[in-house]
């Protein structure tokens, strides 16, 4: 299962269930920060390390604007 640290001035949103169901559905068991802010949500993912073994590096990990897009096509304001 994904894991969401939510950087957010009130607290986790009401709809932080959904919003996790599409990052999983995306990025599985990846790590996932979102700084909500006036302007949108700023999002930053990685997948599991273990992809380093396989001769993926941080690039590969890096699924932030993937998982951006995502939210932004079901009406997040992601960045």
């Amino acid at each position: 299962m994904t894991r969401i640290d939510w950087n957010a001035p009130h607290g986790t949103p009401a709809d932080a269930n959904e919003v996790a169901q599409i990052v999983d559905g995306i990025a599985p068991a990846a790590e996932v920060r979102i700084n909500v802010r006036a302007d949108g949500w700023l999002v930053r993912a990685l997948l599991p390390a273990a992809m380093c073994s396989r001769g993926g590096g941080f690039a590969e990990r890096d699924v932030s604007r993937k998982v951006a897009d995502a939210l932004r096509d079901a009406g997040y304001p992601a960045l």
